[in-house]
């Protein structure tokens, strides 16, 4: 589960310093010449991508015109979400998306890494889903949870085919942050992180961080009720 743009304006200054005899003022000067009709037209300045201090530079209930101005599109097969690049992405290749609504705002943010040669036990993806904890945990501390949960004891009794439970969701490898339940509290607004461990096929999966803030109820409702008026 979006490049940012930095305006970087240059001023050159030039110093003339003045040799021989001043020129007669009477001199006329030489005419600037008129453009022609087919003269390049400068382009106008890019506007500055704004950045907040939130997960990847977005920040809770963000319009979702704001949004759309920093590059990110709707997804029109599901009301509520839309697809694009934050303005601090993380430094390794991800897709971003969250969940936005006209009156709620933004309410949940996603991001997923692909994790590829994997093998049966999925040692890749659990590193990787381990990394992004330990570095998740110099931001906003200690998780409250680390989930490892196998339903089916065939897994637990061949680990090898470990992936072929990740992806029938038998099991569950996470990380989890929750408000009120972590060692230091989380910034105001962020409700939840989670960091999980996702199957694509038996040798291909994803680590997924989301982000949930508190004014989730209010806009899964309105999403609801957005899917509500397509019938």
């Amino acid at each position: 589960m979006s490049k940012p743009l930095t305006l970087i304006t240059a001023i050159a200054i030039a110093s003339y310093a003045l040799t021989g005899c001043q020129k007669n003022q009477t001199e006329t000067q030489k005419a600037e010449p008129t453009p022609g009709p087919n003269a390049a037209v400068a382009a106008p300045p890019l506007e500055k991508v704004k950045s907040y201090e939130g997960p990847f530079g977005l920040a809770a209930k963000m319009s979702v015109d704001e949004l759309k101005k920093i590059g990110f599109t709707e997804i029109e097969s599901s009301p509520g979400l839309m697809a694009g690049k934050p303005p601090k992405p993380l430094n390794e290749p991800g897709d971003y998306i969250v969940v936005a609504t006209p009156k709620a705002g933004l309410c949940r943010i996603r991001a997923t890494f692909d994790v590829d040669n994997v093998n049966g036990s999925g040692d890749q993806i659990k590193t990787k889903v381990d990394r992004l904890a330990e570095t998740m945990k110099l931001k906003y501390g200690k998780y409250s949870e680390k989930v490892v949960h196998i339903s089916q004891d065939v897994y637990r009794r061949n680990p090898e085919f470990w992936m072929m439970g990740l992806k029938e969701e038998s099991i569950i490898y996470a990380y989890d942050w929750t408000t009120g339940k972590t060692e230091q509290p989380m910034p105001s607004g962020l409700a939840n992180i989670e960091i999980v461990a996702n199957a694509l096929s038996m040798d291909k999966g994803y680590a997924a961080i989301s982000y949930t803030f508190d004014n989730r109820d209010e806009c899964m409702d309105e999403v609801a009720r957005l899917k509500a008026a397509n019938l």
